[in-house]
């Protein structure tokens, strides 16, 4: 397994960013402090979809389209010296279930 840290940031406060990571068991949402929301959870091996969203400012009566200026940073940290090994085989039991 892996400790897996993602951090999504923005520049303006009303441009805040959220950031989520859809496993089996549901939606882990970011935890928002300041200009930054991150969330950092451990994972086994595998294929994970993570959602990155503007929630809609709730003080702001007209919406109007614009640029969005916002940063992204992912990082996996394996949990034993094993890891490599360990995503290896699942790669490779991947493409001997596939072919």
């Amino acid at each position: 397994s892996s400790i897996l840290y993602m951090e999504v940031g923005s520049a303006l406060p009303l441009d805040l960013i959220r950031i989520a990571l859809q496993v089996p068991e549901g939606l882990w949402v970011g935890e928002q402090r300041g200009l930054r929301n991150s969330l950092e959870i451990e994972l086994p091996p595998g294929k994970y979809m993570v959602n990155v969203a503007q929630p809609k400012p709730a003080r702001i009566a007209v919406s109007r389209d614009r640029c969005l200026d916002f940063s992204v940073l992912l990082r996996a940290t394996p949990v034993s010296p094993d890891a490599k090994a360990d995503a290896k085989e699942v790669a490779d039991a991947e493409a001997a279930a596939s072919g």
